[in-house]
């Protein structure tokens, strides 16, 4: 049985959103009723507070249309197939900046898309088998490169599963966050693509795990974020980050107009 020791936590940082990249890739994976809607919530409510990181448009893909109430129906989706479009759009709207000569005559248009409660989807509606998605984990920032003052497409999936997403989506990952995952195979699979990450001999694997179980066990509802997207890593706590997020009242996320 591995022997597990308490690792003081006090100089991992809390999560910061405004450090995020534009064009970002988050999965958020954690069990039912354990804050996953609430903490990426938390999140979208804080760019949308923000004049400089505030989205344009946010979509919900969610086979059950539950939360994120600062989303208006006209924006809610239960498929899938609703990802081609939007990202369609997007190519329509760089095509158009890029042929423009005045910067002022640009479109902006900074788009955040929610994925909720897709796992169990048809073939069609799986994350596991969604090549679109791998796509978006791995080249979505490239349809936006060049008008990133004006233009964003970040992605949001929550699963209850990380084992429901590829590893093409896993690797390619900005922020992975998660709380106490009650399955043994999904804490290996976190131990091993985030936290094993410097020291692989026996000693410094059993810090690691320690590090991992402390700072999920240090409060209720915290979500560890996990930022791959640093480049410069030379201790757990240079990109490993707390959540604790605060439950704020529904506003609407941005303005709908109608022709």
């Amino acid at each position: 049985m591995t022997h597990l020791e308490e690792v003081d936590i006090s100089s991992f940082d809390a999560f910061d959103y405004t450090t995020l990249p534009n064009s970002f890739f988050m999965i958020c994976v954690a069990s039912r009723r354990s804050g996953k809607s609430t903490s990426c919530n938390y999140i979208l409510q804080q760019f949308q507070k923000d004049k400089k990181r505030r989205f344009d448009t946010i979509f919900l893909i969610s086979m059950t249309d539950a939360g994120f109430g600062g989303i208006p129906d006209g924006f809610r989706y239960n498929s899938l197939d609703a990802l081609e479009p939007i990202m369609s759009k997007q190519r329509q709207i760089k095509q158009f900046n890029d042929s423009v000569k005045e910067k002022r005559d640009r479109i902006r248009s900074k788009v955040c898309i929610v994925l909720d409660d897709m796992a169990s989807g048809t073939d069609n509606d799986s994350l596991r088998n969604s090549k679109i998605l791998e796509q978006l984990s791995m080249n979505g920032r490239h349809l936006v490169r060049g008008q990133e003052d004006v233009m964003d497409l970040s992605i949001m999936v929550l699963s209850q599963s990380l084992t429901k997403l590829s590893r093409p989506i896993r690797l390619n990952s900005d922020i992975i966050m998660f709380n106490a995952l009650p399955s043994l195979t999904e804490q290996q699979l976190v131990l091993n693509e985030c936290f094993f990450v410097f020291d692989s001999s026996r000693k410094g694997v059993s810090h690691a795990r320690n590090i991992y179980h402390s700072l999920v066990s240090s409060k209720d509802f915290r979500f560890i974020m996990v930022e791959n997207w640093r480049s410069n890593k030379r201790l757990h706590k240079d990109f490993i980050k707390t959540l604790d997020a605060i439950i704020i009242k529904d506003f609407p996320f941005f303005n709908v107009y109608e022709d």
